[in-house]
């Protein structure tokens, strides 16, 4: 370890060992040393050692923490979705680290080099390429660096679904979807109180082997690690990022009663005509419409049901 480098980096380094299942590293077991590491501390780095003890977080008014550790279970295999994960869930632990690899205030090489300095040892070349470009951008809050680490490790996952990538795209929205109208399950997977088991119990008997395991592998990931988000938002997100893989948009269409026959493939290509862009569909049937249909491409709406129609033209003799 380079001389003077003790307490939070240590620390660092052997929570993310004890995340990835592995012993810690440093720099004195072979590792090669980073160019610059021996020079006086960087700002980055000054902060990173003034944090608190291990397992303890400070917070200000911008950005909350958890005084608890977060909870590993949410890694899950090996690779780099699960390097990408490890290192997610120690910065939402380690404040003070997040916060130096996060801040615009100091020079992107300072930044980097403590980056190698803390996960080098530890975690492969190509997680490293990640992470170096992640902690390079400038970023609006620490946090904000965290969910895009996390989005890279979804990425990582998505990758190795192969064909089943278009499955999963559609589990995560249909099941966001599912949460963001059944409240009492909404509560029961955001409550903080209840424990993670109870919560992944509740999830294996609503998806179980229903689903694709890359599906259920991101829905726990979500609901342990929800970084400030609700838990259909997140779901939602990570099924535009699947559709995104696939270089498309999705489509969310809303009709009075199911499509039949050749009906969902023509109006996936009126919508992409419509859109100029390929879409893929997500289709509710909602019986209140009463004909017609709601397209919903990102924060673009195109309503065509008899209700606005309707509403529309109560409007015009009101006036």
């Amino acid at each position: 370890m380079v001389e003077g480098e003790k307490g939070p980096l240590r620390r660092a380094r052997e929570r993310l060992g004890s995340l990835l299942g592995r012993d810690a590293k440093d720099e004195a077991s072979g590792a090669a040393p980073v160019e610059g590491a021996a020079e006086s501390r960087s700002e980055a780095e000054t902060a990173a050692a003034s944090s608190a003890p291990a397992g303890a977080v400070r917070s200000d008014s911008s950005e909350e923490a958890s005084s608890e550790p977060p909870s590993s279970a949410g890694t899950v295999g090996t690779g780099q979705g699960a390097e990408l994960f490890a290192v997610a869930d120690l910065l939402e632990d380690q404040l003070d680290v997040r916060r130096a690899l996060a801040d615009s205030g100091s020079r992107p090489q300072s930044r980097l080099q403590l980056l190698d300095r803390l996960f080098a040892s530890q975690l492969s070349g190509a997680t490293m390429d990640v992470l170096r470009q992640v902690v390079a951008e400038r970023w609006r809050s620490s946090l904000a660096m965290v969910i895009a680490i996390e989005e890279r490790g979804a990425q990582a996952l998505m990758s190795d679904s192969g064909s089943k990538l278009d499955d999963v795209e559609d589990e995560l929205f249909r099941f966001g979807r599912t949460i963001e109208r059944e409240s009492r399950l909404s509560l029961a997977l955001s409550d903080p109180g209840l424990p993670l088991e109870r919560k992944d119990a509740l999830i294996d008997r609503l998806l179980g082997d229903r689903v694709q395991p890359t599906t259920l592998q991101l829905v726990r990931r979500v609901v342990h690690h929800p970084r400030g988000r609700g838990v259909p938002r997140a779901l939602e997100d990570l099924a535009r990022l699947a559709a995104d893989r696939r270089q498309r948009s999705i489509a969310e269409v809303t009709v009075a009663r199911p499509l039949e026959g050749d009906q969902a493939e023509r109006l996936r290509q009126a919508v992409s005509e419509a859109f100029d862009r390929q879409v893929e569909l997500q289709v509710f049937v909602d019986p209140e419409l009463l004909g017609g249909v709601v397209v919903r491409v990102g924060d673009e709406v195109v309503d065509g049901s008899i209700i606005r129609r309707l509403a529309d033209a109560r409007r015009r003799v009101v006036r």
